[in-house]
């Protein structure tokens, strides 16, 4: 079921515009989870579930029963992250903004479950006390070691890396980052002009040829490449500190990924600002439409070529922080063996000596 990728916002709008008011079954299913428990287990599910699915994203929504027949499904389905999801929602109604962590927690926990992702998204996005932070936390190394899903296991890892700085925990937080294939060197060149957003439209010199010797004309004066070493903890290029003007311009990455061996990789994204991406000189990813900054928003599935691989990255802003996260994984959510970055233009040049970053594996 796709319910919630489709129908999240439906789902709100429904809960919030019926009339509020006290449910008994909305309180027992508080009182049952107010003490949260982990199990990141496979679920189980039978027909109560799809009655409840049916019930709650159906034509006929009606939450005075609702909550009655969500408790009744999860006696006999508790690990079941559908149910949670929409017990969670029923707690938001119920502006019980504990019950509806909970329930997001224990949906998350559900590894039969196809909103895995969804449901860290929301949850990592807000508030939570010292408790649930704890809990949030456990969830997501359990999710690491456990779920099948390299997406999953990506935005799981960033998460509990921004959860170790938070915590003071720095190593443990650098060591999560090396083992997400994150790509710390790049040439950095900017920035042009994206006005009203025609910036991401419009084809600048990089596009045309990558020359790391050359000039152009930027938005304001002549750019150039310049190289950047490291990252922040988390990973993150913070293209804002190193690049000025910075509101309403574009910037273009670029770095070339040497691999000894042909392999099927997962190329992961994490931006807040329009993109497109080119692999080997083919465009693989333009996505203008981006809003806010979220862990591997853009994922793509595609193929590392035995020895160089070009990879250029443009980035159109408009306003709020400017980050960029990439990472490059095996699709086992391993970092890819004896990987190595340089800054050659060149397609068909071995991989010998050029190296300025290996991954460890």
């Amino acid at each position: 079921m796709s319910h919630v990728k489709y129908y999240f916002p439906l789902i709100l709008i429904a809960l919030f515009s019926c009339t509020a008011h006290y449910d008994p079954y909305y309180r027992n299913i508080v009182n049952r989870s107010s003490a949260i428990s982990l199990n990141v287990v496979h679920s189980e599910t039978g027909p109560e579930v799809e009655a409840v699915i049916a019930k709650a994203y159906g034509d006929d929504f009606n939450h005075e029963d609702l909550g009655e027949m969500v408790e009744k499904a999860l006696a006999k389905y508790p690990f079941n992250g559908d149910l949670h999801e929409v017990a969670a929602f029923l707690q938001l109604l119920n502006s019980d903004n504990s019950g509806y962590f909970t329930h997001l927690i224990k949906a998350a926990s559900d590894l039969s479950s196809l909103h895995t992702e969804t449901y860290l998204r929301i949850a990592g996005s807000i508030y939570q006390t010292y408790h649930q932070s704890v809990v949030f936390t456990q969830l997501l190394e359990e999710l690491i070691s456990k779920h099948s899903d390299i997406r999953v296991v990506s935005l799981a890892r960033s998460f509990l890396a921004e959860k170790m700085i938070l915590s003071g925990n720095v190593k443990k937080a650098e060591n999560i980052v090396e083992k997400s294939g994150v790509l710390k060197n790049w040439k950095i060149i900017g920035t042009f002009d994206n006005d009203n957003g025609k910036g991401f439209f419009h084809e600048y010199p990089p596009e045309k040829e990558i020359d790391l010797s050359k000039s152009y004309r930027g938005k304001v004066a002549d750019v150039s490449w310049r190289e950047i070493k490291g990252v922040d903890r988390l990973g993150r290029v913070p293209l804002g500190n190193f690049l000025y003007p910075y509101l309403d311009t574009v910037a273009y990455m670029y770095t070339f990924v040497n691999v000894p061996q042909k392999t099927e990789v997962i190329l992961s994204v994490s931006t807040g600002d329009s993109i497109k991406i080119w692999l080997n000189g083919k465009e693989i990813s333009a996505i203008d439409d981006i809003e806010y900054f979220g862990y591997g928003n853009i994922v793509i599935n595609t193929t590392l070529e035995a020895g160089g691989n070009p990879l250029l990255i443009k980035s159109a802003r408009r306003d709020g922080d400017w980050n960029i996260l990439v990472s490059i994984l095996q699709k086992d959510g391993k970092v890819v063996p004896d990987m190595e970055l340089s800054f050659d233009t060149e397609f068909d040049k071995g991989i010998e000596n050029r190296s300025l970053l290996t991954f460890p594996v």
